[in-house]
């Protein structure tokens, strides 16, 4: 008896998707695992990066000496109480910024927390919002 993960090496990809269903479909609104931030690079950002504000987000940005551009998505239980909150919100911040890709400078790592709970506001305006403090990140 194969294992699902041995029927479905042998399914070709767009195939495989479809087949995992939902699953599959959360891990393409993640960041790919090389453009994650590690845990250990997290506290140095927070503590030496600069900061630029916008009214639902604070984005820390450091120089990253590898030349890679690296992202993580913070948000606290006291911005929102539930973890299905807290994950929704993170797919669309997530969203909005894999979408800005190009005009975000290369070569940093960018830590982006949520000052507040943004799961009843519309995607549009969460994505102008990220392009706003993006055009700031540019200048």
């Amino acid at each position: 008896m194969l294992g699902q993960k041995q029927r479905l090496a042998k399914i070709p990809l767009n195939d495989a998707v479809q087949k995992v269903g939902q699953r599959s479909q959360l891990y393409k609104t993640m960041f790919p695992k090389y453009s994650r931030i590690q845990k250990g690079d997290v506290l140095k950002v927070i503590k030496e990066g600069a900061s630029y504000h916008s009214p639902s987000f604070l984005l820390k940005v450091l120089k990253n000496p590898v030349k890679t551009t690296l992202f993580a998505v913070i948000i606290s239980k006291k911005t929102a109480k539930t973890a299905v909150s807290r994950n929704k919100n993170k797919r669309r911040v997530r969203e909005a910024f894999k979408k800005q890709i190009k005009s975000i400078p290369q070569g940093y790592f960018y830590i982006i927390m949520l000052k507040k709970d943004l799961s009843k506001n519309l995607f549009q305006d969460i994505e102008n919002e990220a392009k706003e403090l993006l055009i700031k990140v540019g200048k």
